[in-house]
Formats: C-alpha cells, structure tokens, sequence
C-alpha cells in the first residue's frame, strides 16, 4: 500500500503532479564552503526530557571535485540504462486503483475494469489485506449553501460491496459545525481508518484543520480519539499501535491500545508569509517503530530581515521521551532547506553551498556516523531509489545518481527521446525494481508500470484533461 508521505505532505487529497518541463543549464560551477559543526550540550526544557546530543563531524571546505570525504562501500550493483521499452512481466498478484473521469478503476492480470462511478471522488487506498478500497467524495458547493462536504466509502475490490462510512451528518454531530476531512488512512494491520478534520473558513486558505483525531470501523462506527488542538497531522508506526502527531510547535505520539500520550519535541514556530494554513513537520517512523525522525527549520526563515543563520534541527525522538539531535545545517536559503531520509533510515540529503544558476550542492550524510561528502549541483532534493544507495534527479534530462560518488547517466526510461512533448514523472515504487510511471502531453496521458530499464506495460489510456490522478496499489491476492 502507497505510503501517502509518497505523493505529497499531510492533509492533501489531491495529487499533484506537475509537469516538468526540459531545462538545458550549464552544468556544476563552484560552491561554496560547507558549514562546521560544533558539538554543545541541549535540554529540553518544555519536559526536562534528557536530551542525547549526537557530536557532529566538521566539514571542512571541499571542491566538487574530487570528493574529500570517505565514501562508503557499495553493496548493490547500479542500475543499467536500456532501452525505454523491455519485454518483461509485471509483479505477480499486482492490483492497480486509479480515478479517472469521476469513476474508480481497478487494473489487474493485464486489464483495467470499472468499479464504480461517482464524481468527486479522489485517493482511493487498499486495505493491508487488498481486500477492501477506501476513497474520499466531495460534494461542492457554489455558493456555500449548504457548505461543501466530504465522506468516506468503501468498495471490495471485486466490486460486490460497497459501504458509507462517514457523512457530512457524521461529522457535524461529531464537531458541531460543518467541517471537511483533512487526511484519512488505514491502520496497519487493521480493518479501521483513521481521519481528521479540517474547518471551513471565509478567505484563504479556505480551510484550516483542527488537529482532531477519530477512527471509524467496516461497520461505520465512528470513534473520537483526541479532540480539536489535541492530535495533529498524523502517520501511523508500522505495527499500527501508535501515531504520531505534528503540529506547527509540536510533535508527540499516541499509543492507540492504552490512550496514553506522550510530547516528543516542543519547538517555535516557522513563519510563513503566505496564507497556507499551519506548517507542520515531516515524520518518518523507524521500520520497527521504535523512534521517529523529523527536521525543524528556524522560526524566521522566510522572514530574510528576522533571520539570523539559526540552523535546522534533525531529530530523532524516541516512543519513551528521549530525544537525539543528530545534526544541525546551515541553509543557503529557503529554497534550499528540509532533508530527505533514505527508505532504510540510513542516509539522509540536504543541500548547501552555492552552484551557477542559484543550484545548491547536494550532499550525503551517514545519521550513524556523521560523515558526508558532496555530490551534484542540483535544483531540488532528489529521490530515493528503494535501495537506499541510488536516486534520481533532473538537471536538463533525467538523471540516476549514487551516492557513492559524483558520477551519474541519464534514464532512458524518463527522458523519452524520441518524443519531447511528452513529460515522464516517477509516481511512486511498487517495490524495489518497479514503479508507476506517468506520461503525459498535451493529447493524452498513460499510467504504466516500469522499471529503471525500460516500461513493461500499459496499465490505462486516457484524453489529456481527464488524466488518471491519485492511486494505489497492492501486491497481495
């Protein structure tokens, strides 16, 4: 099942996937020296937490050539480039949902079939099990009488069944005042959704989510877990027995089995000048659920005559309250700030230094043992391959990286060569060899599955303005 951290940030339920056009650049130019570190000592004084500081290893000042630090062993092999189409067979047992046109479609054994249609609906989601899918309807309205609304539904995946499980008069009875559904997902390992609420307000952003938390059953048995300020934007650990919750100060972790809660991290605030609702950290959980991750970027960032060269923070903050600042980076700009954590929890990227064209130089840190070394001048952070070793990148063509060092080859697979009106975008990994491929032009759009050697199948068609949006997958039978 898609980890909905894949498709963009907490609380969207519409994806969005922007169309990137080819940009020719002058390729890697100097940059600048990279930030040092100093260990010092830290308390967390909003709930005398101990505090377990990580010392950081100085940088010193590099070239982009050659690499300075020590790089790790590669234990994988790169992946080769081939041409963009292969013969090959899709991943046994692999189901597809995908909405397109105001109808949910299920693709499996090479062919895609109707399941229903309704309009409005968006982000359908499969069960653990695959046996069930959850997707969202809206229901607008004009002239806000009466307000816009949103429920919740479910279908089996043969289509034999279908069930509303939450309603607008759900939501008002449980709030008191008309509200929408700000993110909703599966517990793992349970036949039970967890969702928020966000409230409609006159004037953007048009909404603002309440920090609510409830949890809903196949049978539409709704439950209140945490009221309006007390939860957050939430992720569930792996095993389904806790969620963690950030807010725009805070982030702590609720254990769903006792009800007990527990403040992780306080900190201040990001301004942000633009009306975009509450800004609220990344989390990522250790795949044994035992400790999440997230960074908190300084308070006045996007306020360039506040800001004085305060660092961002990278944490890691563990179920029993300890707390570990792994590193503190210096952002080149607001453009260039956050990080992105390997899927193993091994690596994570940030960008600093300056490059030509207001690039910013990519590096790799190890979060066990500090050390990193640069890689590429590139515009925005990378993707992670599956593997934790590779990524992916656009500077001019697309582009596969290592992190093992700074040598790099283009990817056939999206940079489509033989037609350039026509845009590729990764949607998100199956597993560690395939993936959703997105192609579109003007005409048309197709949603495929591929690997980095080439696109194995075609899994629909459709016109260019109804192109199939906001999917799932699952492996199982």
């Amino acid at each position: 099942m898609v980890n909905d951290s894949v498709y963009q940030e907490f609380g969207q339920h519409y994806m969005k996937i922007h169309l990137a056009g080819l940009l020719l650049m002058v390729f890697l130019s100097g940059c600048a020296t990279a930030p040092v570190s100093i260990p010092f000592s830290v308390t967390n004084t909003a709930q005398q937490i101990p505090v377990i500081v990580t010392p950081i290893v100085p940088t010193a000042t590099v070239d982009i050539f050659p690499i300075t630090a020590t790089l790790p062993n590669p234990t994988t092999t790169p992946y080769p480039s081939t041409p963009t189409f292969i013969s090959a067979s899709p991943p046994n047992h692999l189901t597809v949902a995908y909405v397109a046109e105001g109808a949910l479609w299920v693709w499996n054994q090479n062919s895609s079939r109707l399941l229903l249609e309704r309009q409005n609906i968006s982000a359908p989601v499969f069960s653990d099990d695959g046996q069930w899918i959850l997707f969202q309807q809206r229901h607008i309205s004009l002239d806000s009488s009466p307000p816009s609304s949103d429920e919740l539904w479910v279908v089996r995946t043969d289509g034999s069944e279908i069930k509303r499980l939450v309603g607008s008069d759900n939501l008002l009875a449980l709030t008191g005042k008309p509200v929408l559904i700000d993110y909703f997902n599966w517990l793992p390992g349970h036949h039970k959704i967890l969702f928020n609420t966000e409230e409609l307000v006159d004037g953007p952003p048009g909404s603002l989510p309440l920090f609510d938390l409830y949890s809903v059953d196949l049978a539409g048995q709704v439950t209140q877990l945490l009221g309006p300020g007390d939860a957050g934007r939430f992720i569930s650990s792996p095993d389904g027995t806790h969620v963690a919750l950030a807010t725009g100060s805070r982030i702590k972790v609720f254990n769903l089995e006792t009800g007990n809660q527990r403040t992780l991290l306080e900190f201040e605030r990001v301004g942000v000048p633009i009306d975009g609702g509450p800004r609220t950290p990344k989390v990522t959980w250790d795949p044994n659920g035992q400790f999440v991750m997230t960074s908190i970027l300084p308070k006045n960032l996007y306020y360039p005559e506040k800001y004085a060269g305060e660092p961002e923070q990278v944490w890691r903050l563990f179920l029993n309250g300890q707390a570990e600042l792994v590193a503190q980076l210096q952002p080149v700009s607001q453009n260039h700030a956050g990080i992105k954590i390997s899927p193993d929890l091994k690596y994570f990227f940030y960008l600093n230094g300056n490059c030509s064209d207001a690039m910013g130089m990519l590096y790799v840190r190890n979060l066990t043992s500090a050390e990193e070394h640069p890689l590429h001048c590139v515009w925005n952070l990378p993707q992670w391959l599956p593997d934790g070793e590779h990524f992916i990148y656009k500077l001019g063509p697309w582009q596969l990286g290592s992190i093992y060092d700074t040598t790099s080859q283009s990817l056939d697979v999206l940079n489509l060569p033989t037609n350039p009106n026509v845009n590729a975008s990764l949607l998100t990994w199956i597993n560690d060899e395939y993936f959703l491929l997105d192609l579109r032009s003007q005409d048309d759009c197709s949603l495929n599955i591929a690997t980095l050697r080439g696109i194995v199948t075609e899994v629909a068609r459709t016109a260019g303005d109804i192109c199939p949006r906001r999917l799932d997958f699952s492996l199982l039978e």
